[in-house]
């Protein structure tokens, strides 16, 4: 048998690319940046808003003010408010008047109240702001309170006070001033009854409001003893109807 003489076949050779220059060769990776802190990026969120709010609520304000002096010169040029011209005896100048009527409406701005309603029911009485009692009992209605006559006529005024339907209701105390206490369902507690705001004609004896020379309560005194009364009642037990403000009613300001 014929034998055939193979020869072996050399390796290939390798293909080796050329180097890149160094001007052509990528540049290296830079090394990954940090995760930022979830924290400190929802705190920079949290100070955006706040600085947002801030800002709102500043272009707010001056819209608001600038809109309120407008209404302040109307009601001024209108000449309908004798609390705008005279202060006792003296006369106010226009400067003063504008300025007057601008506390008017920013005093009944915190209190609630639009700036026409503070301007008829907010009156200066001898250079003391006062508050019309029928906008001090409208605010009380508004805010859930309401009352039940016990006693109006020409001698006093007595009124059971409610919230929301609700009777107001108060501990009952014994002769030294200490909760009367009960038995109930096997627990010690305390005896209570509906709440009773009165101002009544002894009342207004002991003032010397009866003896003054004009005195209203000599000319309305349903009217002026209900007036004293809601007063006590919105002041005692419904302060957050007018956020606080503690102003007299007009009427109260006239006796001082």
């Amino acid at each position: 048998m014929e034998q055939q003489t193979q020869q072996a076949q050399p390796p290939a050779a390798e293909t080796q690319q050329p180097e890149a220059p160094e001007s052509t060769k990528a540049p290296a990776a830079a090394p990954a940046a940090p995760a930022p802190d979830r924290a400190m990026t929802l705190l920079d969120k949290s100070v955006d808003e706040a600085v947002r709010r801030q800002a709102e609520t500043f272009v707010l304000d001056q819209c608001r003010f600038t809109h309120h002096q407008r209404i302040a010169q109307m009601m001024y040029e209108a000449g309908l408010y004798n609390d705008l011209k005279k202060d006792g005896d003296r006369q106010l100048s226009p400067k003063e008047a504008l300025a007057r009527a601008m506390v008017k409406i920013e005093l009944g701005h915190t209190m609630g109240i639009e700036p026409f309603e503070a301007m008829n029911g907010i009156y200066f009485v001898y250079g003391r702001p006062s508050l019309e009692s029928g906008i001090r009992a409208a605010k009380m209605k508004r805010h859930g309170y309401d009352w039940r006559f016990l006693q109006h006529d020409t001698k006093g005024c007595r009124i059971v006070l409610l919230k929301d339907g609700k009777y107001i209701m108060k501990p009952v105390l014994d002769e030294k001033g200490l909760p009367v206490m009960e038995d109930r369902d096997g627990k010690q507690v305390m005896r209570e009854e509906p709440v009773v705001v009165a101002f009544v004609e002894a009342d207004a004896q002991r003032a010397g409001l009866l003896e003054k020379k004009g005195s209203l309560y000599k000319v309305w005194p349903q009217i002026m003893y209900f007036n004293r009364c809601i007063s006590i009642a919105q002041k005692a037990y419904a302060p957050e109807v007018l956020n606080g403000a503690d102003l007299p009613s007009r009427e109260e300001a006239q006796e001082m």
